[in-house]
């Protein structure tokens, strides 16, 4: 009977530390404060619509701003007189002229972007007449403009100041035939682009 006894006080002991257990474990719930809830509540509403307000606002601030305008190149500031890429065949050349007052600057960006070196030459409306004989072989020199021009090149930048008013061609040539010059090897594309300055 003692074992009997023994597991029923086992059995009562278990179920009143069961019961402190249960009880031990239970606190009282803490409820926060409705005052505290409701100000945080409308903190979080105002911060909302005023991001809500700015965010809209610099939409329509974006939404009305002009777009930004292409920049003007800074080493061509004038008028252009030519801007082209001509398919210049081989043996022959291409020319350019315009007329100029003594003073003038003109600008000049020449760059192959097909085929192989050609000579630029820059000349007056006299040696340009000598050019074109010499071409056709009816003449035996001419001359050009030393600052104006250059031979054998794939790309060159230059200013040239006009010293007498003239008219002046610059001439894209693609023959040979000039002595320290291309010794071309088929046709060529050139770009070209001549500037004067404004004023």
């Amino acid at each position: 009977m003692k074992g009997l006894k023994h597991s029923q006080f086992c059995i009562a002991e278990s179920q009143a530390r069961k019961h402190q257990t249960e009880v031990g474990t239970l606190k009282p719930a803490t409820t926060a404060k409705p005052e505290n809830k409701r100000r945080r509540n409308i903190i979080i509403a105002v911060v909302l619509a005023v991001l809500v307000v700015g965010a809209l606002g610099y939409g329509a601030y974006q939404a009305t701003k002009p777009p930004p305008s292409t920049p003007m190149p800074r080493s061509t500031p004038g008028y252009t007189l030519v801007d082209e890429s001509p398919f210049i065949e081989y043996g022959s050349y291409w020319h350019y002229s315009a007329a100029f007052h003594q003073g003038a600057g003109i600008y000049f960006t020449i760059r192959v972007k097909e085929g192989g070196p050609i000579d630029v030459l820059l000349m007056d409306s006299g040696e340009f007449l000598d050019f074109q004989k010499f071409m056709e072989g009816k003449e035996g020199s001419f001359y050009n403009f030393k600052t104006g021009s250059a031979l054998n090149v794939k790309a060159i930048n230059f200013t040239f100041r006009i010293d007498r008013s003239d008219r002046y061609f610059i001439v894209l040539n693609n023959a040979g035939r000039i002595e320290g010059g291309a010794d071309p090897t088929g046709d060529v594309i050139v770009y070209i682009r001549v500037t004067v300055p404004f004023g």
